[in-house]
């Protein structure tokens, strides 16, 4: 019997080992897992954050407003595991502290990455949030999102490269993602009705032409080669994303047929497919009013492609009748349809009033949804497993890995 019991101590001490090594070799923000989930340190991982869309366009703005160190806090101190939010400006003229004082762009971009850092919230940074940013600053139309050989694109490369690199090591940062639903604007048919802003005193042209349309072809060419290089850069695989919205349900025909006729199933996994190239391992949708019920079919179709989904917006407007009652038949709804990721719109906003929710304002109850959410959803943080070994029998049990 002491010659078994030797061999079972022996045998536990090697499990332990193991599992407290891989258990201790914590991987830096979200990982793409088997079967359509996610993995946070190695384990299954579904959460539930907002989006913040403006702590770093408000030093864009007024650099000396570092209000957002405050709002990290207070999402941290009620266990908001994460934000979205734009890693960029919204007109071209911003943006073009970029191109003349790199130093002062990234030194602003740094103090939002490490006060998220200090209060324990992650960050999935949208770095192309307006499609006509970047064309409009280096003179270009929209199309040339599509030309890999365009000014657009090697800006675009360059941000990425440069970003990347930067926070690639950091703990804060959880993904990547291209941009703020490009696909809302691909093959329109009535797209003459929806092009960029007009607004020369922000950077933009004195007025557009139909170059300015964008096409499925060209986001779906600039998607590839920011998740190429995104894959490239980043040495711990962590989840990347296009930041598009729910694909719209007529999305095939409009591609394919310039009409608004409904698609069926297999024309939408087909677009859905092609629009997440392989290295964007991780579906994006977001979702609104008419949106809402095709949460359980979007579901089903990112589980086909077998990558998770990450429903990057969803909310309801204070402007709806029965506000709260939607707004929380929505959250159980991505509980319900085991959404792997997901960020209510949106946290402290001055753009957007009808969403904006604080923990002073009349929307403060979503915050403490969101909270009660994740721990109706989502494992007690940092589980892991340990060895016990009782005379030659071994037993796995929670252990605690730390946040």
């Amino acid at each position: 019997m002491g010659k078994w019991r030797s061999c079972g101590l022996a045998c536990a001490l090697l499990i332990l080992t193991v599992f407290n090594s891989i258990a201790d070799a914590q991987q830096l923000g979200l990982t793409p897992g088997p079967n359509g989930t996610i993995l946070k340190d190695g384990l299954p991982y579904r959460g539930i954050g907002v989006d913040y869309f403006d702590p770093f366009y408000r030093q864009i703005v007024n650099p000396s407003d570092t209000s957002y160190v405050a709002g990290f806090q207070a999402l941290g101190q009620h266990d908001i595991p994460f934000v979205r939010f734009s890693a960029t400006a919204y007109y071209p003229a911003e943006l073009s502290l970029y191109q003349t004082n790199k130093t002062e762009y990234f030194r602003r971009m740094d103090g939002v990455v490490q006060a998220a850092q200090q209060a324990g919230v992650g960050l999935i940074p949208s770095m192309f949030w307006t499609y006509w940013a970047v064309p409009d600053l280096v003179g270009e139309h929209m199309d040339q999102w599509g030309n890999s050989n365009s000014q657009t694109r090697q800006f675009m490369r360059n941000y990425v490269t440069d970003f990347v690199t930067r926070y690639k090591d950091s703990p804060a940062i959880w993904g990547w993602e291209f941009g703020n639903e490009f696909n809302l604007n691909a093959n329109l048919p009535n797209g003459m009705n929806f092009l960029p802003p007009v607004n020369p005193s922000e950077g933009t042209p004195t007025s557009r032409t139909s170059a300015d349309l964008l096409t499925y072809d060209e986001i779906r060419s600039a998607f590839t080669d920011f998740s190429n290089l995104v894959h490239s850069l980043d040495p711990h695989g962590r989840i990347i994303e296009t930041g598009d919205s729910a694909i719209r349900a007529e999305a095939w025909h409009n591609l394919n047929q310039n009409n608004f006729q409904t698609d069926t199933l297999a024309e939408q996994l087909q677009m859905l497919g092609n629009d997440n190239p392989a290295n964007i391992n991780t579906i994006s949708t977001h979702i609104y009013n008419d949106d809402i019920p095709r949460l359980s079919e979007l579901a089903q179709l990112a589980q086909q492609l077998g990558k998770p989904m990450f429903v990057g917006e969803f909310g309801v407007s204070t402007n709806q009748p029965n506000q709260q009652q939607q707004f929380e038949a929505l959250l159980q709804s991505i509980e319900q349809n085991n959404v792997s990721l997901a960020a209510a719109w949106v946290y402290d906003s001055p753009y957007d009033p009808d969403y904006s929710m604080t923990y002073g304002n009349s929307l403060a109850y979503e915050l403490a949804d969101i909270e009660a959410a994740n721990l109706a959803i989502s494992p007690e943080p940092g589980m892991g497993l340990f060895v016990c070994v009782i005379g030659g029998l071994l037993l796995l049990r929670p252990r605690r890995l730390g946040a």
